[in-house]
């Protein structure tokens, strides 16, 4: 089984924080193709979904969380 502390929790909804801002730089971008800000756009879409799932695992009480790989 593996660990995750709330602060490996915080990382990783750091570094989804950090990937939405860059996807949003690249969309924003006026030297970006069209391919490069629709590419971004769901980067940043995926990132976003991340974070709020961490989030709710973080802010939960819960003392252990059950992951389901599918």
């Amino acid at each position: 089984m593996e660990k995750l502390t709330r602060t490996d929790l915080n990382k990783l909804a750091n570094l989804c924080k950090a990937g939405y801002y860059e996807a949003r730089a690249v969309a924003a971008s006026a030297d970006a193709t069209g391919l490069e800000k629709a590419l971004a756009n769901h980067e940043a879409e995926y990132m976003v979904s991340l974070l709020e799932k961490i989030d709710r695992i973080t802010n939960s009480g819960a003392k252990r969380v059950e992951i389901t790989v599918s």
